[in-house]
């Protein structure tokens, strides 16, 4: 499981003996923000193989910042949030993904919602989000297959209504 209960942002104003905006820990946007998610084991292992790396990179910086979070930089400081997005954005052009970064939640609460085994709620509390509103309409988008579905629906519907009407002859005089 991981604890997602504050939010790293940069501040608004420079810091004036560095010249740098520093970064804040603050509270998440909302209440529901502040929420614990399952981890597959998979990811489990891998965080626990990183911060290993990372104790021993802790031990080789004798000027070491522990901050308590999983990603730093070589000497303990988070990684602030715009040089994690340049550097997603560097690597996703690298690679020739079309993806943003948020566009992986929206892809993330589409396919809970394909699945057909999480509800709307359990979606917007994965998300974090304070409104179900917020996920329902901005976050959740219809597949493919659920359009086929609609679109089969709709036809079978307008099939029975036709076939059910008494065909009526017109004459011409």
């Amino acid at each position: 499981m991981v604890h997602i209960q504050h939010a790293l942002y940069q501040a608004e104003k420079k810091d004036p003996a560095t010249g740098k905006y520093p970064l804040k820990l603050g509270s998440t946007k909302t209440q529901q923000g502040d929420r614990c998610l399952s981890l597959p084991a998979d990811f489990c292992a891998e965080i626990a193989r990183y911060r290993k790396v990372q104790l021993e990179q802790r031990l080789k910086t004798p000027d070491w910042q522990d901050t308590g979070f999983v990603f730093t930089r070589l000497n303990g400081q988070p990684i602030s949030p715009a040089s994690f997005s340049r550097y997603y954005r560097y690597t996703r052009h690298r690679l020739g993904i079309a993806t943003t970064f948020h566009m992986l939640r929206h892809d993330m609460a589409s396919r809970m919602k394909s699945a057909n085994i999480f509800d709307l709620k359990d979606i917007q509390s994965q998300l974090g989000h304070s409104s179900i509103k917020i996920t329902t309409d901005i976050y959740t988008h219809m597949d493919l297959v659920a359009k086929t579905k609609v679109s089969n629906w709709l036809e079978g519907g307008v099939n029975d209504l036709l076939s059910s009407q008494p065909v009526k002859s017109h004459k011409i005089p």
